[in-house]
């Protein structure tokens, strides 16, 4: 900030540091920094019907930024899960900054809503751990390995056979040292494979 800057944006940022130092989450911050077409979508998308009823969150995490961290996550995994290389934060960041410059949104909002259209189906229940929760990593796995395998294969039918949810090989690829690029890889092809063999 410098004395050039709007007095809106001064005033809101002091304001905010006024009450109580409340600590932004990381997406929190990116909405912040890259305003504009992008970090519209996805607020847009996280509030999709689809996307509600696939992702289940605490209470608390559907108004700090979670559900919008989600769809990020979605489409740079989508895009360039192959370049990943263990920092999250850092590889989310940048995925930002490119795509604030190019938004694509009606492209990435068709793939998006057609593949959470395709997952409320699968999962009516949405994707759940044991706790009854969507965690981050099984969300990555699944969501992306879907759109994947839309991908190769845009009339896939609905998947019937979902145990492989709770299967030993994706617990060990969502569970542990989870971001490392093997185990993102791991993840998401596996989740692509199973979704594939719906249509053999």
């Amino acid at each position: 900030l410098n004395d050039q800057s709007d007095i809106q944006v001064r005033f809101d940022l002091f304001e905010r540091l006024n009450t109580g130092g409340i600590v932004l989450t990381d997406q929190e911050v990116r909405e912040c920094v890259f305003r504009g077409p992008f970090i519209n979508l996805l607020t847009e998308l996280a509030t999709s019907e689809a996307f509600r009823n696939v992702v289940r969150l605490p209470k608390a995490s559907w108004k700090d930024g979670t559900p919008e961290d989600y769809a990020l996550r979605f489409f740079a995994f989508l895009e360039e899960y192959e370049t990943f290389d263990h920092s999250v934060k850092d590889f989310l960041n940048s995925f930002t900054e490119k795509a604030a410059s190019a938004p694509n949104a009606n492209q990435r909002r068709s793939v998006f809503l057609d593949t959470f259209a395709y997952l409320s189906a699968v999962f009516p229940n949405g994707i759940k751990s044991r706790k009854g929760m969507t965690p981050v990593n099984l969300f990555e796995g699944v969501a992306v390995g879907a759109a994947l395998a839309l991908r190769l294969s845009p009339t896939l039918p609905v998947a019937r056979e979902t145990d492989w949810l709770r299967s030993p090989e994706l617990r060990h690829l969502t569970t542990g040292a989870t971001n490392s690029r093997p185990r993102v890889k791991g993840r998401i092809e596996y989740c692509r494979d199973q979704f594939l063999a719906e249509a053999r």
